[in-house]
């Protein structure tokens, strides 16, 4: 999966990014408690996807219940999230 590009940011944001590049905080909540549990900052080119593996290894546990935007269908989330 591409990143999208520096305009569509741009014009997304209103804003003309004197930057070289966008960021992007990944982060996994305790729905519960409201808590951060997991958290990473990506440059533009690591897509939701790529991050996954790295905020599961953060939690301590297994994962109940996972809740996120269609960046993260697919085989590769459902794999990792896959019971033992």
């Amino acid at each position: 999966m591409r990143p999208p590009g520096k305009k569509w940011l741009a014009e997304k944001h209103k804003t003309r990014a004197k930057r070289k590049s966008w960021r992007k905080l990944h982060l996994g909540l305790d729905l519960i408690t409201g808590d951060i549990i997991c958290s990473d900052l990506a440059l533009d080119d690591v897509g939701d996807p790529s991050a996954f593996p790295g905020l599961l290894d953060q939690i301590g546990g297994p994962v109940d219940q996972f809740l996120a935007d269609g960046a993260y269908d697919g085989g590769p989330t459902r794999e990792l999230l896959r019971p033992l």
